[in-house]
């Protein structure tokens, strides 16, 4: 959430929205376990999205998708040839 906020003497102040979609969704995302296939496959499609072209994401509990980026993710090997995997989605607002 982005709130421009001013600060004036006697304890007033004044907050507004940063923009008209200053209110932005994020999913924390986490995979665990997985195999090496699984985790490489995620990681493909998320650099091929280069952090900057959006794709669908539909949370389980939200009857439609919305469009989201991801900046940042990491895989994680675990024990038996399993790994873990994270990623945070933020949502997208552009138009294309």
């Amino acid at each position: 959430m982005k709130i421009l906020k001013a600060e004036f003497g006697d304890g007033y102040s004044q907050s507004a929205g940063d923009g008209m979609n200053h209110i932005r969704k994020v999913f924390d995302l986490k995979w665990d376990p997985l195999t090496d296939g699984q985790a490489a496959t995620i990681e493909v499609f998320l650099e091929r999205h280069g952090s900057t072209k959006p794709f669908l994401y539909q949370h389980p509990r939200a009857s439609t998708p919305i469009k989201v980026t991801s900046e940042e993710w990491e895989r994680t090997d675990n024990a038996a040839s399993l790994c873990g995997f994270r990623a945070v989605l933020l949502q997208s607002f552009v138009l294309v």
